[in-house]
């Protein structure tokens, strides 16, 4: 439930087939041979399924589902699926507006009387994250609170979040909340008189025939695959099974690879939203934030994208409309590396860079000639320091940790390689960004 943020950058594009001496670039990857080769050097510990159509590209299953026993996993395997759950809990808002029994601009504060005293907030600030209310999962001793059986309905959360101040007005700004879609899910069985996960179910599991999706306080009821931490050693051992009741609407959802591909489908093929309720759906507010899902687009191109994180296990959902491409990754190794990138990137554009991921020897102590501003067509970077690493920050998105690999060039490991190029005069003046199987560069502007 806890968000992952791995941005869809929009770069202007260079293909370039040669790669450099000092390239953070070990190799290109270009067909399904390779590709898996390459997540199993990762040891990578989940579940991958992508779908085109009714074609299916990969469907496998890696690693274990419990590290003592070492059982395999299966793809029938249930995961839980942490905040993508929230599109479930937004599509659901869309079912009742379709009964005309709410509306997206409606007063929170007309189902929920304890926001009267708040600032006027709608149904849709809390769906796509606008609505100032703190998120309840960063309140300071709220992993206390959860674990000591004091958070145990909704509105316990509801109430411990309404003792906070908002964070900004109502609609003017965006701030990822859990606390939003508790109190949606609140709204859904308060107007259909069920709990939310039965109205879910009701409306668009069952017609979806998603029969391996629900949710349960205790996930070990539902499923035999146990969630791993590292331990103070560094060291991966089983996360003990735990309530899951403050997941709820934020988060508490669990699925198969097999149900999340049905799933899939809600956003173009199948009936069950109308199509006024899918726009609605899909229509990017503040930070490309739709109802529940991110949306990204390019020219010719619509990615609906989510992830999800609970202690132990982590989760992505990758949609392109035009192509009826879904990519499902799912995890159960807390910390293991996200793959839905690379697997966005081989799938779009039949290749991707397998980057370096050794330390260099000769590390880099001083950044300094690193340092500056860099402008690409749509995107401009802040390179610095902080804590002896360098920091690759793109304007309006967050820090990026870097990895020396080789003399000029660094990599965010499995997602992105930077080299940075210098002139006769050995003065940096740009970097040339690998990602996603293309190459763009950034000159430095200050």
């Amino acid at each position: 439930m806890l968000k992952l943020n791995f941005t869809w950058y929009f770069l202007a594009v260079v293909n370039i087939n040669l790669i450099a001496y000092s390239s953070p670039v070990e190799k290109m990857i270009e067909n399904n041979t390779e590709l898996i080769s390459y997540i199993e050097e990762l040891n990578y510990n989940g579940i991958i399924s992508v779908r085109k159509g009714n074609e299916t590209l990969i469907d496998k299953a890696f690693g274990v589902k419990n590290i003592v026993t070492q059982e395999k996993l299966v793809m029938a395997d249930r995961f839980q699926i942490g905040s993508i759950t929230k599109q479930f809990v937004a599509a659901g808002i869309l079912k009742l507006i379709e009964e005309n029994k709410i509306s997206l601009s409606d007063q929170v504060s007309k189902f929920i009387p304890a926001f009267l005293n708040l600032e006027p907030m709608t149904i849709k600030n809390l769906l796509n994250h606008a609505s100032g209310l703190v998120n309840f999962t960063e309140i300071e001793n709220f992993w206390e609170l959860a674990t000591s059986g004091k958070l145990n309905t909704d509105d316990d959360l509801i109430n411990l979040s309404l003792s906070f101040p908002l964070k900004f007005k109502p609609g003017s700004e965006y701030k990822y909340s859990n606390t939003n879609y508790i109190v949606a899910g609140r709204i859904i069985e308060i107007v259909s008189g069920e709990p939310w996960i039965n109205f879910i179910k009701i409306k668009l599991l069952n017609p979806l025939n998603m029969t391996n999706t629900g949710y349960e306080s205790k996930f070990s009821k539902a499923s035999e695959v146990s969630g791993h931490i590292k331990n103070s050693e560094g060291q991966f051992e089983v996360f003990p099974d735990f309530e899951l009741r403050w997941a709820s609407a934020a988060g508490g959802i669990y699925s198969t690879a097999e149900d999340m591909q049905k799933w899939c489908n809600i956003y173009s093929n199948a009936n069950i939203l109308s199509v006024d309720s899918k726009k609605e759906f899909l229509t990017p507010y503040l930070n490309n934030y739709a109802l529940g899902v991110k949306v990204l687009r390019a020219p010719n191109m619509t990615r609906v994208f989510h992830d999800g994180k609970t202690p132990g296990f982590g989760a992505t959902l990758d949609y392109l409309i035009e192509k009826d491409l879904c990519i499902v990754t799912f995890n159960n190794f807390d910390g293991n590396i996200i793959l839905n990138e690379v697997l966005y990137s081989f799938f779009t554009n039949g290749k991707f860079f397998k980057l370096k991921n050794k330390k260099a020897e000769d590390s880099i102590i001083n950044f300094q000639d690193f340092y500056g501003y860099y402008e690409g067509s749509k995107l401009k970077i802040n390179v610095y320091s902080k804590d002896d690493n360098l920091i690759f920050f793109p304007e309006g998105q967050k820090e990026f940790t870097l990895l020396h690999v080789d003399k000029d060039s660094f990599v965010l490991p499995n997602i992105f390689g930077d080299e940075f190029l210098r002139d006769e005069n050995g003065k940096v003046y740009a970097i040339k960004h690998y990602q996603n199987g293309t190459v763009s560069v950034f000159k430095k502007v200050q």
